[in-house]
């Protein structure tokens, strides 16, 4: 009986009888290792896709770092608390714990400036300063966002506290006019650099017109206790 491989010899020719089942078992062999080829992919891109889908702790650690630094805190909140239930947060932890204290600091600091901008807004000028007090000695670290911030409020302090000593110059009626003169010489350098970083800050307006004001107030009163002087022979 023949079996694949055997070699027939008729006369000058020789044969070989191949019976099928040897190229049957290449092709199914071939199928077989193209189906786990395929398999492998399928099951890289399942992981791959939960991957993106399931972040990592360290990833959304990441993310809430970046969110902080452009001020966006309750969106870092958020990623953190996500990140305690993902794979590896054991190993940041301490890390996340710190920034979610750094988040209460930050938090704080641009409440307070918040909250100030709303008093100029009003008008509401012995509450601004207050406020403005407490935030110009806050935490402002978290970014470029936090140091552009800081000095808007720096500059928002300086300004009002400007205006408001005008105003207690000119309740005093024994001021001199060099003081006064002194007072309106700040309260015009002020002015001066103010007008160009106003953009469309609502509370910046208000504060300028109330420097504006103060400085007219200044003016008149150093024309009116000028010829005042000169009656009295001073």
């Amino acid at each position: 009986m023949l079996r694949d491989g055997d070699v027939v010899a008729v006369a000058h020719l020789e044969l070989t009888f191949l019976d099928g089942r040897s190229e049957r078992a290449t092709g199914q062999a071939l199928r077989r290792l193209g189906l786990m080829a395929a398999a492998l992919i399928v099951a890289v891109l399942i992981y791959s896709g939960y991957g993106l889908i399931h972040a990592s702790a360290v990833h959304l650690r990441d993310e809430a770092y970046s969110m902080s630094e452009e001020g966006r805190f309750q969106e870092a909140r958020v990623r953190l608390a996500d990140a305690v239930h993902r794979r590896g947060y054991g190993a940041i932890r301490a890390s996340a714990v710190e920034l979610l204290v750094d988040l209460e600091r930050w938090e704080s600091t641009l409440k307070e400036w918040e909250d100030a901008k709303r008093a100029l807004e009003a008008e509401k000028w012995s509450d601004a300063l207050s406020r403005l007090d407490v935030a110009v000695k806050g935490d402002w670290s978290w970014g470029a966002d936090g140091y552009r911030k800081k000095r808007e409020c720096g500059e928002a302090r300086a300004w009002l506290a400007l205006a408001l000593e005008a105003a207690q110059k000119m309740k005093e009626g024994d001021t001199s006019p060099e003081i006064l003169t002194a007072c309106r010489a700040s309260l015009s350098k002020a002015l001066e650099n103010a007008q160009g970083c106003v953009g469309e800050r609502a509370y910046a307006r208000r504060l300028i017109a109330f420097m504006e004001e103060m400085a007219r107030g200044i003016q008149e009163a150093i024309r009116t206790r000028g010829v005042s002087d000169e009656k009295l022979g001073r």
